[in-house]
C-alpha cells in the first residue's frame, strides 16, 4: 500500500474541509495510506461543522523547529 502526504492547505480556507472530503471518500483508505500536514484544532473544526467525528489521528504536536 503506498503512502501519501497531503498538506492541509490553508487553515482559514477551504483545504481542511476539502481534506475532510477526500478523507471520508469510499475505498480511499483501501487505496493508500495517507498523513496530512496541518494543524489539528482546523481539522477537528471541519469535521464538527461537517457533523462528523474527526478521523484525524493526531502524531505529533511537537513545535515546528525554525
Amino acid at each position: 500500500m503506498e503512502t501519501i502526504a497531503v498538506s492541509m492547505g490553508d487553515p482559514l480556507g477551504i483545504g481542511p474541509e476539502v481534506l475532510l472530503k477526500a478523507v471520508l471518500a469510499d475505498k480511499i483508505h483501501e487505496r493508500c495510506r495517507l498523513i496530512v500536514f496541518g494543524g489539528p484544532h482546523p481539522l477537528a473544526a471541519a469535521a464538527a461543522r461537517a457533523g462528523v467525528a474527526s478521523p484525524f489521528t493526531l502524531y505529533n504536536d511537537s513545535p515546528v523547529l525554525r
